[in-house]
């Protein structure tokens, strides 16, 4: 049997509209996974988001990501205490927080600090506030001492009362230490002659340079201080 030009032409196009609908059938369920997948379903819209993005939305979303990520092993500070002075950085025994190569290359090799724990931070803490507890402890009972002493100094002197030589703080001190035995308190770093107040109440710039009685205040510790009477008096 003979087929005409006409029934191949129909045939023809009859395959190739099958042939479009299968293909978009595949297209359409590789589109839109059913429910039940939805790990699948999340895979897909986010290729499709990716693919419909602007290249400045993939830029700013990179960016965001890299703003967001923590930092690198070498941002993070550690906890070190300093030996000695360092400039631009701190006093000698400042707790203070560095970045590791800044302890590796410059305060490690030049001795300058320690790493530290905050447990050894407590610790030293509260043996430096028993420390002051003493020092506070003695220095009131120092400070009592003082206040019931009168200091007599001895020095040539002129018939108008000049001394020919002046009388200071370090002898003072001296004097101090002798009358209460080798008091070793008063050696404490710390402990000195703050001020000498004249008969007329005024405050001394310098040594004492004439006879008569004087008020030295003494200061002993941090917010303790002693009054104590010098007298003066030409030596006969």
């Amino acid at each position: 049997m003979k087929i005409s030009s006409g029934s191949s032409a129909l045939r023809a196009g009859y395959f190739l509209a099958l042939w479009t609908l299968v293909r978009a059938k595949t297209l359409l369920n590789a589109a839109f996974v059913p429910a039940a997948s939805p790990s699948a379903a999340s895979r897909c819209q986010t290729q499709q988001d990716f693919l419909h993005r602007s290249p400045g939305e993939f830029s700013i979303s990179l960016q965001a990501k890299k703003k967001n990520a923590p930092p690198t092993s070498s941002a993070k500070k550690i906890q070190v205490k300093l030996l000695k002075y360092v400039a631009g950085t701190g006093q000698a025994g400042e707790i203070i927080m560095v970045t590791p190569p800044f302890f590796n290359n410059k305060l490690r090799p030049t001795k300058s600090a320690v790493m530290i724990t905050d447990e050894e931070v407590a610790k030293e803490q509260m043996e430096s506030n028993e420390q002051q507890r003493q020092l506070l402890e003695q220095a009131n009972r120092v400070k009592q001492t003082l206040e019931a002493l009168t200091v007599q100094i001895s020095r040539k002197a002129g018939p108008d009362g000049q001394l020919f030589g002046g009388v200071g703080p370090k002898l003072i001190m001296d004097e101090l230490a002798s009358k209460l035995g080798g008091e070793e308190f008063l050696g404490s770093k710390g402990v000195k002659i703050a001020s000498i107040t004249d008969p007329n109440g005024k405050k001394m710039r310098g040594d004492i340079k004439n006879t008569g009685e004087f008020e030295a205040t003494v200061t002993l510790a941090k917010d303790v201080s002693a009054k104590l009477t010098v007298t003066v008096k030409a030596e006969s």
